[in-house]
């Protein structure tokens, strides 16, 4: 019995002994910053026709939270075929139902069309300008793409 007692001692001291060695050669750990995926698929585009196929178009995830300073990188795949904006809206207006939503009003990767996001092409949203609150964004080319933001302290 004094042979496996002391077996069973011997491991989590060697496991414990090669964790803090492991930890001598691995640098501290990068913050990830969250990423979201912009979709579309093959369905033509909205300027064209209308596609059951475009409802899938979207950001993924739909919703980040993220502390106020933390970077939220928006990446179009070289696989999709359309461009697309990452756009703030906000409310204004007198009560919760009239209402006027504006556009761009905290963010916009695309302030002009010069600057939309092509497939293959990431934006970067820097939250350090934003207050804490929660933030929709949309495509302004696919009004229909929608998703949001939280910035926390």
């Amino acid at each position: 019995m004094g042979v496996r007692l002391g077996s069973l001692v011997r491991l989590p001291i060697a496991v414990l002994a090669i964790g803090l060695v492991g930890n001598l050669f691995v640098g501290p750990a990068a913050a990830v910053s969250p990423t979201v995926t912009i979709y579309d698929n093959d369905a033509p585009s909205a300027a064209t026709r209308f596609d059951p196929a475009q409802g899938w178009w979207g950001f993924a995830p739909f919703h980040v939270e993220v502390k106020k300073g933390d970077p939220v990188l928006f990446n179009n795949p070289s696989t999709n075929r359309f461009a697309h904006t990452v756009t703030s809206f906000s409310r204004a207006g007198a009560t919760s139902y009239d209402n006027e939503l504006t556009a761009a009003a905290r963010f916009d990767s695309s302030p002009n069309r010069d600057t939309v996001i092509q497939p293959g092409n990431s934006w970067t949203l820097d939250t350090s300008t934003l207050d804490q609150g929660h933030y929709g964004y949309y495509c302004r080319f696919h009004a229909w793409m929608v998703a949001s933001v939280t910035v926390v302290q």
